[in-house]
Order: structure tokens, then C-alpha cells, then sequence
């Protein structure tokens, strides 16, 4: 099984400015804000004006759609508990042993289920 994270908005304007080559600092500067400003962003812990949006959009040569979007396609999206969620949105911050040890257990779960469901189908 391979492991995917979730791409959130602030995922998202990461990797388009790694795909930049552009430092925090040069995307704050090209965006007018402080780099502290854009840090909250690119953590999910603030959201972008829709005025901030579309020039983040523009700067990263993208449309506010495709800034989005990948975002809103997430399964995240779906999880309506709001303390599972914050928990999903918080696994890239584990470091790798603690992201391999959740593998195993995610992993054992799934299969846990798909036995079941495979027991019901029989």
C-alpha cells in the first residue's frame, strides 16, 4: 500500500514554490507579506484573503482553481469528525519512524477490514 498525504491548500502552495526554487522569502517578498504571514499559510493555520489568493495564484502562475483544487478533490474533505481530521492533517509533522509505525497500524487495520468484508461476502 502506498502511502499518499492528503494535499491541503498550504501543501499545495509549497509545492509550487518548490517547483519555483523559491525560498519562503521569495515568495513573501514577490507577494508583498510577511514571511511569517506566508509560513501560517503554508501550514494550514490561516487561509489566504480571496484577495490573497488570486495574487498568490498569479504569482505562482496558476489559476485560483488550480491552486485549489487539489485541495477540495481531497478525501480529507469527506472526514466530518473534526478530531480525526486535525489528526490526518498532523501526520507530515511525525518524524519517519513515527509515520512508519502509523503504516503498521493503518495497515493492519484495512486489512482487518477487507477480511470482514471478504467473511460477509462468503
Amino acid at each position: 500500500m502506498k502511502w499518499r498525504f492528503f494535499v491541503s491548500l498550504g501543501r499545495q502552495i509549497v509545492k509550487l514554490r518548490m517547483q519555483k526554487q523559491w525560498k519562503q522569502k521569495d515568495l513573501a517578498a514577490k507577494l508583498g507579506i510577511n514571511q511569517r504571514h506566508l509560513v501560517r499559510w503554508e501550514l494550514d493555520q490561516a487561509k489566504p484573503r480571496p484577495k490573497g489568493m488570486k495574487l498568490l495564484a498569479e504569482v505562482l502562475e496558476v489559476t485560483v482553481e488550480e491552486l485549489v483544487e487539489e485541495a477540495e478533490r481531497s478525501p480529507l474533505s469527506r472526514i466530518e469528525d473534526p478530531e480525526l481530521k486535525e489528526l490526518v492533517e498532523n501526520i507530515p509533522s511525525l518524524n519517519e519512524s513515527k509515520q512508519a509505525a502509523l503504516k503498521i497500524v493503518l495497515r493492519d487495520m484495512l486489512t482487518c477490514q477487507q477480511i470482514q468484508r471478504f467473511n460477509r461476502a462468503s
